[in-house]
């Protein structure tokens, strides 16, 4: 389980890919590292229970940011990496590493084009067992360290009205450490996925897609599973705005866990696209090895309101929630959901981490008011998993509302709460909660004064309620101007870092 060794191969990949390009292909560099130092106190170090003693601690606390972008037309990179320790307490040098790492190039243009990535970061290993909420807090019990990175090629071309795209992914999940809690579950693990395709180009009226995918999971343990996909898309224009949608194919039976893989089960499904001005509404319906399934997706970016929603309903595997994808989109830009870059990883509130095959339906979305001043954002989600092999449900429900308010040139302060029900096995319900209050005044062009109240109310197996204060500086080098210290927490992405 070397993630050191995973991460290194990414790194040695993205210097590769940049370096067989021409000098005309490489971008000017952008570098912004930040460091930073605060002082964190709490009145439950120990997360202990509200009948036990709780101990009260006073921890410095230090920690550096590195971004490195660069992009033109053939290339584009991106890299972030952070780092956070504790300098005295009893959890002294402790380190919480989180990075990412994105690779996009156009090695022989209009032809082909290799995609790298790479991620590493720490995740709680079971919503039952007592979670860590920040970097403050000892984690030994609760965590995992996941290194995940992802090779692609792939050939992509357009002859006349005709699109051809061939391509072939390896990835690899590594896990660095493991709790007592957590032996013989965190399985490190190989994915493969191969794809050919033809699609139409031209035609405004009619658009029509073939493919052919063959997926297969291996992990250490011996468990690997094989999916063949096979499928046709149609989309007919009926007018301006609206589009009649059709799918059907043939795939792999989800519920035949082995990895003979085949053509044995048949969907098809059908649904409509309407596309305005500033959005898209997207619904489908139909037949899977489930039964009734349903498929959809909300976009609005107007100048007031921005709204992202979407429901799947797929199976899929833990290695493949874990897999890093490009987060740049074909001009090199991060792709945001109104504001947020999209990165891959496990939501926190479910972080149960288990190697099985799993039937996922899941529910989330995003609606932001923005104002002159103020910025309203609404989270939901609703998740449900059932697991193929062990039989067992696990469910997730839950929204978080997020407020940020801009106080004049130099101060802004944000306001955020979560709340989520999760039910893990069919066991008993656990009612998350956590609160936190921030400000932040800038000091000079790169200097950040920040200051937060965080209280957390975490009911897991054994339920403890935290709070703790932080009061630090943020400085920023580099051409990025001053950086918006990160809110570091453990197994609670942050918008950033999703």
């Amino acid at each position: 389980m070397n993630t050191r060794k995973t991460w290194a191969a990414a790194l040695a990949v993205a210097a590769g890919v940049a370096a067989a390009l021409p000098p005309a292909a490489r971008a000017e560099l952008n570098i912004t590292p930040s460091i930073g130092v605060n002082e964190t106190w709490t009145d439950n170090y120990f997360l202990v229970g509200a009948n036990e003693p709780k101990n009260d601690e006073l921890i410095t606390r230090a920690n550096a940011e590195l971004l490195v972008t660069q992009g033109n037309q053939r290339v584009h990179t991106r890299l972030q990496y952070d780092i956070d320790t504790a300098l005295d307490g009893p959890e002294k040098g402790a380190l919480f590493q989180d990075g990412r790492l994105d690779v996009g190039a156009e090695v022989l243009r209009d032809w082909f084009f290799v995609d790298a990535a790479g991620a590493y970061g720490q995740y709680s290993v079971d919503p039952r067992i007592r979670r860590n909420p920040d970097h403050a807090f000892p984690s030994r019990d609760t965590l995992t360290d996941v290194g995940s990175g992802t090779l692609t090629g792939a050939l992509r071309h357009n002859f006349s009205r005709v699109h051809f795209d061939a391509s072939y992914s390896t990835s690899t999940v590594r896990y660095a450490r493991e709790p007592d809690s957590a032996v013989g579950l965190l399985q490190d693990s190989r994915y493969q996925d191969a794809t050919v395709g033809l699609s139409s180009v031209g035609d405004s009226r009619l658009y029509w897609s073939a493919s052919y995918e063959e997926r297969r999971v291996k992990y250490d343990g011996g468990l690997e599973v094989k999916r063949d996909i096979a499928g046709l898309d149609l989309a007919f224009a009926v007018a301006a705005p609206l589009k009649l949608l059709a799918h059907g194919g043939l795939e792999t039976d989800p519920r035949v866990i082995d990895d003979s893989g085949g053509l044995d089960q048949e969907t098809y499904s059908g649904g409509f696209a309407w596309i305005y001005r500033r959005g898209e509404l997207r619904l489908m319906a139909g037949h899977s090895a489930y039964g009734q399934t349903y498929d959809g997706s909300l976009s609005l970016n107007g100048r007031v309101v921005r709204a992202d929603v979407s429901y799947e309903d797929q199976t899929t595997t833990q290695v493949q929630e874990f897999l890093p994808y490009l987060a740049t989109d074909a001009q090199g830009n991060p792709i945001t959901v109104p504001g947020n870059v999209v990165l891959s990883g496990l939501d926190d509130a479910f972080g149960r981490l288990t190697p099985d095959v799993f039937h996922q339906q899941r529910l989330r979305g995003r609606v932001s008011l923005i104002g002159r001043l103020t910025d309203i954002e609404l989270g939901f989600r609703d998740e449900r998993r059932s697991y193929l092999l062990s039989g067992s449900t696990d469910r997730v429900h839950g929204a978080n509302v997020t407020i940020r308010r801009t106080l004049g040139p130099r101060s802004r302060a944000e306001l955020s709460a979560r709340y989520d029900t999760v039910i893990v096995e069919g066991g008993d319900r656990l009612h998350d909660q956590a609160y936190s209050l921030s400000f932040y005044r800038q000091l000079g062009q790169r200097l950040q004064l920040f200051a937060s109240a965080s209280r957390a109310n975490l009911s897991s197996g054994d339920p403890y309620v935290a709070n703790w204060i932080a009061l630090g500086l943020q400085m920023t080098f580099g051409r990025g101007g001053g950086a918006t210290p990160t809110q570091r927490t453990i197994g609670v992405p942050s918008p950033e870092t999703r």
